[in-house]
């Protein structure tokens, strides 16, 4: 099953990982991974 919900401040450790990975985000146009520090994940 599958559960949405609102993204929590302890989610943004496995967020940032996962944009970080270049295989997964090559398919949105970021080869090499999208990194944002703390500070920007923070907005």
């Amino acid at each position: 099953m599958i559960t949405i919900r609102e993204t929590l401040k302890s989610d943004i450790p496995h967020i940032q990982a996962l944009w970080g990975n270049g295989t997964v985000m090559k398919f949105v146009g970021f080869p090499d991974g999208l990194h944002k520090s703390d500070a920007d994940m923070d907005a």
